[in-house]
């Protein structure tokens, strides 16, 4: 079975070019053996995805270059000056990018990742309520069952607090959110790249749909609302 495109770039299950960043970080901020070991290692597996025969590879960079166009490249331009250009084609431009700016880059993401995350842990209360508030309005409907709200208070609390999801994370894993015990996966969503501070209609929904899964995966909830 081939990898997914999340695997190939290492953010299946970690932020993008954190294996960089981590290196860098590791070497006091010097382009040392690891941190050139780790840029060799994704520019040759991006170059590998850009000259694919596989039509999907080619398809999954150019949504990346997109996503990262709508969700942080006014951000990445609003930060102090960068010596790394991304532009409308953020892959292609890292195959050509030197070490040093594959390092700031790498730097820099995981910042934005970090950045999320506070977003998402200030405005994980609002999300949470908007949730139970659907559920209550679904029981009122006869759609969900009265225990239903017991069941989603529950599933908030098991899954704990949230994670942010990147604009790369988000298309390498095909994968908007996820919810298991302890973290909620919530991807940045927010009202970009205009209005970086509201929460959209979109997130509300994902925090739903992912505390629906929290309640069909907790013990002696295995048949989930129903």
């Amino acid at each position: 079975m081939s990898k997914t495109i999340g695997e190939q770039l290492g953010c299946d299950n970690a932020v993008f070019m954190s294996q960089i960043a981590d290196a860098y970080e590791s070497e006091d901020h010097v382009v040392g053996p690891e941190t050139t070991l780790a840029v060799r290692s994704l520019r040759a597996t991006l170059l590998r995805l850009k000259y694919s025969a596989e039509p999907r590879d080619q398809d999954a960079l150019r949504s990346i270059d997109a996503n990262f166009m709508d969700l942080d490249d006014v951000s990445y331009s609003d930060d102090e000056p960068h010596s790394f250009d991304p532009g409308r084609n953020l892959t292609g431009r890292l195959t050509r990018a030197n070490r040093q700016q594959f390092a700031d880059f790498a730097v820099w993401y995981s910042g934005r990742i970090v950045q999320i995350g506070m977003q998402l842990e200030r405005d994980q209360p609002e999300l949470q309520a908007d949730a139970l508030q659907r559920t209550d309005n679904l029981i009122r409907c006869g759609i969900f069952p009265k225990s239903a709200s017991a069941l989603m208070q529950r599933s908030a609390e098991w899954a704990g607090s949230f994670t942010p999801i990147g604009s790369v994370e988000q298309v390498a894993n095909s994968n908007v959110g996820y919810c298991y015990e302890g973290g909620v996966g919530i991807a940045n969503m927010y009202g970009l790249p205009y209005f970086p501070d509201v929460i959209t209609l979109q997130m509300k929904q994902t925090t739903f749909h992912e505390y629906l899964h929290g309640v069909g995966q907790i013990d002696n909830c295995r048949r989930g609302i129903f």
